[in-house]
């Protein structure tokens, strides 16, 4: 969660730069690709180190794997669906 809105932040902020300046074609350019370079990094860090951690007995769904205290589960399960919907409307968006 943390990860995506430092991505979100960084993407306004060069997104924001790349307006006021010319040419915007070019610098919104510079904004994605630094934005996915920086936003892919953490995700295969955390990938590697889960990896490392679980190895391949995770199961497909990986909330299904995880013990501790229900509501936290419950919240973590809850937060997924949140954003599945929003990813969906997001991408489904014209």
């Amino acid at each position: 969660m943390c990860n995506q809105m430092l991505e979100l932040v960084v993407f306004a902020h060069f997104e924001l730069q790349a307006v006021v300046r010319q040419p915007t074609v070019r610098n919104t350019h510079k904004a994605l690709v630094m934005q996915f370079t920086l936003g892919t990094f953490p995700i295969i860090l955390v990938m590697m180190v889960a990896y490392w951690a679980y190895g391949n007995t995770v199961n497909t769904y990986v909330l299904n794997s995880t013990s501790g205290p229900r509501p936290w589960v419950a919240l973590a399960n809850v937060a997924a669906f949140l954003q599945m919907i929003i990813s969906i409307h997001v991408s489904s968006d014209p």
